[in-house]
């Protein structure tokens, strides 16, 4: 065997500087990946809100009447460009959104029936675990299923589902069954059939999606650590703050905050001050 001036034969030449190769690679491989993990650890993962909405935008099956960002808009106006949108986001199950809507339903209804406003309605679910069977996303998803077929019993179905006879308790969940649930679609007006359709679960999945959106939007986390609550009331996408308002004042400082007297409620004749853009009269 043949050796070299530095005693080492063509062969070991070789294997050494393979060898050499891997460990200038696997060097610079680890100097890659120390820099990563000191970059992750500088600049942590965040779930932004363009995802959570691309999710929901995958949804296959999800109902038509449905806007992009989950919410079903009626409206009884000749011209609803013309008059304020009230969006209201709620759980079927939180209680301070069955005590809003027990005190402002009426004076939504009214402006409604008179094209005052125009109403657009959220369902969200993330009480599930107040309760053992789910009750939060499977009313929400009647809604949806309702607000796809029936629309025009949509703000009634909302307030049936907040009787204070029907609507179950968050700290002492009782299970409420599918049945009951389209019993209540029925009091509000909802054609039979769909009510029975509406509880099969067909958007449980949309609903999910839908509230893991919601969440995350930050133009809706009202509070200092950016947490999002319901019920949640937007007047022409403007927060409207209820701050310290007694449940009785709720109707007057609504109505106050679109710019109309309370006589003119359910007028068709007298349209809301702040029209179609304007902010909440604080």
């Amino acid at each position: 065997m043949e050796l070299g001036k530095d005693g080492f034969s063509q062969k070991e030449r070789r294997q050494q500087t393979i060898i050499g190769v891997i460990a200038s690679v696997l060097a610079v491989v680890l100097v890659a990946v120390i820099a990563f993990v000191i970059y992750r650890a500088n600049h942590p993962t965040v779930v932004s809100e363009g995802s959570e909405y691309a999710q929901l935008q995958k949804v296959s099956d999800k109902p038509k009447n449905a806007n992009v960002s989950g919410g079903f808009v009626a409206s009884k106006s000749a011209d609803p460009k013309k008059v304020p949108t009230v969006s209201v986001f709620f759980d079927p199950m939180c209680p301070s959104c069955g005590m809003v809507d027990r005190a402002l339903s009426p004076t939504l209804t009214k402006l409604y029936n008179a094209g005052q406003a125009n109403i657009e309605l959220h369902p969200l679910a993330f009480l599930d675990r107040s309760s053992s069977d789910q009750y939060s996303t499977r009313a929400a998803s009647s809604f949806a299923y309702v607000g796809e077929h029936d629309p025009e019993h949509l703000l009634a179905y909302m307030s049936a589902l907040y009787d204070e006879k029907f609507q179950p308790s968050e700290t002492n969940y009782q299970p409420v069954s599918d049945a009951k649930i389209a019993q209540q679609a029925i009091a509000a007006g909802v054609d039979s059939a769909v009510a029975s359709q509406s509880v099969k679960g067909q958007y449980k999945d949309w609903v999910a999606k839908v509230t893991a959106y919601t969440i995350s939007r930050k133009e809706l986390q009202r509070s200092s650590q950016g947490t999002f609550a319901t019920p949640t009331i937007l007047i022409n996408g403007h927060y409207w703050a209820m701050n310290d308002a007694s449940i009785g004042d709720l109707p007057h400082d609504f109505v106050a905050d679109i710019g109309l007297p309370d006589a003119a409620v359910g007028s068709k004749t007298v349209m809301p001050s702040i029209g179609s853009d304007g902010k909440p009269v604080e």
